[in-house]
């Protein structure tokens, strides 16, 4: 029988050993980890840094310095919740160890300062989120009547940040209600065009979804709305995109206000090369008269944009993509009254989502 307990005890004592050796080798190989991570760290790679740190607690899970380093690399990747996590998982390994060593402590009262400091900062935030709200809703009242688009668009982001915002809530229903403005309508809305006359092949232009016109062009082509729709202040949106040049000169372009005793110029020239403004003056018809103003080049080529013009008492506003691109005033407070046209030459080329809205 003495025999069989020594045999045990020396079993017990060999486990206990082997377990021991595999824990200290896993705690440096964790260590190697964290001491690469550091490395990154110290060269500004936090991502990298994070990789090892989460690589040394996953190998030694219960080593709080990997926990510390990690929610340190998450506070400084801007993601606070799991910043905050591994600060705390951090803060219960040493509360859980009896033989904790001064080393461990530190790393316990360095993350429970993080803790700290990440809560007057969630605070902070808290504060500069209302007042950001706060600028925002008094935006919106200034502009509800002015620049429905920016109305709508701030009012949303409100909502965004803060979806249970009552103020925020009550516009848009306001704004879903036509309380605050006309809501935009689409200009195109019979699939066979009809109502559209065009300048050059009427073959080329087809309607393929509701609210689009595709064109295929090797030659220069325009058709217009032959309807007077647009009238005094107003605001006008289309998404375009050249799919294909033809040609070295191609391009596409839109007319604001056709009148049929005016030379038809487009209003906007998008081309392979730049954006620009077509000015005719009033009731001319000589080329020579025709202005030209290059456009900051905020369209992508041969993808999707934006365009919105807004009109107001003769000044116009256009946006590409949601930046001023451009801003005129013409003596003329009728010059963009009457109907809508697109041009297109050399290209294959979609407008989408044509729509107004009155003002």
């Amino acid at each position: 029988m003495e025999k069989v307990a020594k045999a045990w005890a020396i079993a017990c004592f060999l486990f206990i050993a082997s377990f021991l050796l595999v824990l200290l080798a896993d705690d440096d190989v964790a260590k190697a980890f964290l001491t690469k991570g550091d490395e990154a760290m110290k060269k500004g790679d936090t991502a990298r840094a994070l990789e090892l740190y989460q690589k040394a607690a996953k190998e030694s899970p219960g080593m709080p310095e990997a926990h510390f380093k990690c929610g340190e690399a998450y506070n400084k990747s801007g993601e606070k919740v799991k910043s905050r996590a591994s600060f705390k998982k951090c803060i219960a390994l040493v509360s859980e160890t009896t033989l904790a060593t001064p080393a461990m402590k530190e790393f316990k009262k360095k993350a429970e300062d993080q803790l700290v400091n990440l809560d007057v900062s969630r605070k902070e935030g808290r504060v500069i989120e209302q007042e950001y709200i706060k600028e925002l809703i008094n935006f919106t009242k200034k502009t509800r009547t002015r620049d429905n688009y920016l109305t709508e668009k701030a009012i949303k982001t409100v909502l965004a940040v803060d979806p249970s915002n009552a103020e925020a809530q009550k516009m848009i229903d306001e704004i879903k209600a036509g309380a605050i403005f006309q809501r935009w309508e689409p200009i195109l809305t019979d699939p066979d065009m009809s109502g559209w006359d065009a300048l050059g092949e009427r073959a080329d232009w087809k309607s393929g979804k509701e609210n689009e016109i595709t064109i295929s062009t090797n030659d220069s082509v325009m058709i217009s709305r032959n309807k007077t729709i647009l009238e005094n202040n107003y605001a006008f949106s289309l998404d375009f995109k050249i799919e294909k040049d033809l040609a070295r000169s191609y391009g596409i372009g839109l007319i604001l206000g056709i009148r049929r005793t005016v030379n038809l110029m487009p209003l906007f020239i998008f081309s392979q090369n730049d954006l620009r403004l077509c000015r005719v003056p009033p009731n001319s018809s000589k080329p020579e008269d025709v202005k030209w103003d290059k456009l900051p080049d905020f369209y992508k080529r041969f993808d999707w944009n934006n365009l919105r013009a807004e009109v107001e008492n003769g000044a116009l506003k256009v946006y590409i993509n949601d930046k001023l691109a451009m801003e005129y005033k013409s003596p003329d407070k009728t010059v963009f009254n009457g109907e809508i046209g697109l041009w297109a030459q050399n290209c294959n080329a979609t407008f989408a989502n044509l729509k107004y809205q009155k003002r």
